[in-house]
């Protein structure tokens, strides 16, 4: 029976150890570069997406050419108001359209879309630190999904 147990721990070990599993955009690999980004729209997410960007605008051996436009929204509107009509949260709306360009003239365009619920604060320098550090997390993700969207064309 100790002998089963073993090769039984061993298969397993061997398993998931040599999966092959590796993270997409966390290799050195990139199979794509940024050749050309234009952003309109909101001025925050832009400088957002804008950073998580920047890697990919070095040529790299035998990658692909893309041109990008970006075109960010952003909307705060009330979610809900209590009895005397005061705003009780708020729902912050960020939509991104992109357009990459390849070399050879194809396009691609897509929308991205998060939100989130804010609540009220009695402090409005708080609830505006929390809108901003909310817009810029939003913003980082949208990035992500844009570059595993790039990556996949």
């Amino acid at each position: 029976m100790n002998k089963t147990q073993n090769i039984i721990i061993i298969f397993f070990f061997i398993l998931i150890t040599n999966c092959g599993y590796t993270p997409m955009l966390a290799t050195n690999e990139e199979n794509f570069y940024i050749k050309n980004l234009i952003l309109e729209g909101d001025r925050n997410i832009n400088i957002s997406i804008s950073n998580k960007l920047k890697k990919f605008k070095i040529p790299k051996k035998n990658s692909k050419e893309y041109n990008l436009n970006i075109n960010s929204f952003y909307n705060k509107e009330i979610g809900n108001k209590d009895d005397k009509g005061n705003p009780k949260n708020y729902n912050l709306k960020l939509k991104t359209e992109i357009l990459v360009q390849t070399k050879d003239g194809k396009e691609f365009s897509k929308s991205f879309n998060k939100s989130i619920s804010l609540s009220v604060e009695d402090s409005k320098n708080k609830e505006r630190e929390n809108e901003k550090k909310f817009k810029k997390s939003l913003s980082n993700i949208i990035a992500k999904e844009i570059l595993f969207y790039i990556s996949n064309i």
